[in-house]
């Protein structure tokens, strides 16, 4: 080996270990983690913009509705969590305004999850009282309107004051509204009917619950609307972003050196390359000779796997026919195809496995089954085209009136069935009335179109470890909801008629 040989390999271990030393510093930035950390607080801030919609949803459109919140907060915590786990490039423990900002907002977070809990609590019970109220009201108010005209008006009067609080909150009318409680708690003692007192008293008690937590709630709405995540979020974003142009400062510094130490070592190369040249021309020969086997080899296995890719995306096209012909399938059997709601068979199905599940969790299932009044004479005078628009009609403003949660199908030519989990008989009689009363004002025919509804209920009071006749359960139920609406046809219809309540402790087998 020459002198000079042995100068140009000193000057190449040299500039490889310098080329070795400036790269693994020029790459102390990663932007795959740099990149991460930035989605990271783009999806908190994203978060914190869909929370606030959430809970204004929940408050005012969506009542008792908390689950979009829940998951919110939960991925707010997940992702809070991810945000101290910074690009190794950046040392969080000597970034102290870095870890104090991050402690502020998981700190806010805490908070967050605080309010939320009692808006949560607060909003159930408002929203409960408001759910009550505008339906007990002018109930009781029409029930004593002929033995005690000033309490029927005073009662109504509250209801006016309480609807209008609702939407304006005033002092004002915070006022008023105690001075009209206070005059119907006077006038209670000139009730002779316990139930109308006790009716009375439970008005009373709704609207005062109403008026107190009112305040409460929009306090709570206001805190956590207006808690600074999003300032402390753009805090750390800043601070994070400045320090991460420093290190990537320096990374490009030491980037340069970088180029210009490959510059001398691809010099160093060169000469090397030139050395080997003519020992490489014979190998490229060989491997020419080599490339053209594998070419050939390469060739045809590429033909044979497009007849395979082929074959495969035939099997794909054909499962897919399959899947889309079942879901057809499986719509058409649950969903009546004039009026859109569920059918029979989907219906006895769901109250069938409803009923097995109250059975062992304590609860209640409500039942209502409507019928149209005098619907044939409806479609003997007007034709069956119309009497099939007024089944979609009143499919549509059942579906509207109900609440979620509720099951509503069509069973049989106008007969209805609607299904309410977790609803006790009186809760199901306020439901069909809401029912009942929208029917009669929204549908609009060339004839008056009205319907009548029978209510029924089955109950378990505490968990059965015994086998019950679910079948003689259901019919029961079904039976006695049917009797009920029998009542309700015979009395002249556009009527909801209450039936006999049902156990499920006492159909063990």
């Amino acid at each position: 080996m020459s002198k000079l040989d042995i100068r140009n390999l000193a000057i190449g271990i040299i500039a490889l270990v310098l080329l070795i030393f400036s790269f693994n510093r020029s790459q102390v930035v990663n932007m795959k983690d740099h990149d991460q950390y930035i989605e990271t607080l783009r999806t908190l801030q994203y978060l914190d913009v869909s929370f606030k919609e959430n809970i204004l949803e929940s408050r005012y459109t969506q009542p008792n509705n908390y689950a979009p919140i829940v998951a919110n907060l939960l991925k707010m915590r997940e992702e809070g969590d991810e945000l101290f786990l910074v690009p190794s490039f950046i040392e969080l423990q000597s970034s102290k305004v870095l870890q104090g900002h991050l402690d502020t907002y998981i700190d806010l977070l805490t908070e967050r999850e605080i309010l939320t809990d009692r808006f949560k609590s607060e909003n159930d019970i408002l929203h409960n009282s408001l759910s009550f109220f505008p339906f007990a009201a002018p109930e009781f108010a029409d029930e004593i309107d002929a033995t005690n005209k000033e309490m029927a008006i005073e009662t109504r009067n509250l209801l006016q004051l309480i609807l209008t609080y609702n939407l304006h909150p005033q002092e004002e009318l915070q006022k008023k509204i105690k001075e009209q409680i206070e005059n119907l708690n006077r006038r209670s003692s000139n009730v002779v009917d316990d139930v109308d007192v006790k009716k009375l008293h439970l008005i009373v008690s709704h609207a005062e619950t109403i008026l107190k937590y009112k305040n409460i709630l929009d306090s709570i709405t206001f805190d956590l609307l207006n808690l600074p995540t999003k300032e402390n979020l753009q805090k750390i974003y800043v601070t994070y972003y400045n320090t991460y142009l420093e290190k990537l400062a320096t990374a490009n510094a030491f980037r340069l050196a970088l180029y210009l130490i490959s510059i001398l070592l691809l010099a160093v190369i060169a000469y090397t390359i030139i050395a080997l040249r003519t020992a490489k021309q014979s190998l490229n020969s060989a491997n020419e000779t080599l490339d053209g086997k594998v070419r050939d080899r390469t060739e045809k296995l590429n033909a044979a796997n497009a007849q395979l890719t082929e074959k495969q995306d035939q099997l794909t096209q054909s499962f897919a026919d399959l899947k889309e012909a079942h879901k057809k399938l499986q719509k058409i059997s649950i969903i009546d195809e004039l009026t859109g709601l569920y059918t029979r068979r989907f219906l006895f199905e769901w109250m069938e496995k409803q009923v097995n599940y109250i059975s062992r969790n304590p609860g209640t299932l409500g039942c209502l089954m409507l019928d149209i009044d005098f619907f044939k004479s409806f479609n003997d005078a007007h034709g069956h085209g119309e009497g099939d628009k007024v089944l979609q009609k009143i499919a549509g403003v059942i579906s509207q009136v109900i609440r979620q949660g509720d099951i509503v199908g069509r069973i049989d030519g106008e007969e209805f069935l609607i299904l309410l989990p977790d609803t006790d008989l009186d809760e199901a009689r306020i439901v069909a009335e809401r029912i009942r009363a929208a029917i009669e004002m929204n549908i609009k025919t060339p004839g008056q179109i009205t319907a009548s509804i029978g209510v029924g209920n089955c109950s378990c009071l505490q968990p059965t470890k015994e086998n019950f006749d679910t079948d003689q359960l259901l019919r029961s139920l079904l039976d006695f909801a049917n009797q009920a609406l029998s009542r309700a046809k015979e009395n002249g219809g556009n009527q909801a008629r209450v039936a006999k309540r049902i156990r499920i402790n006492n159909f063990h087998s």
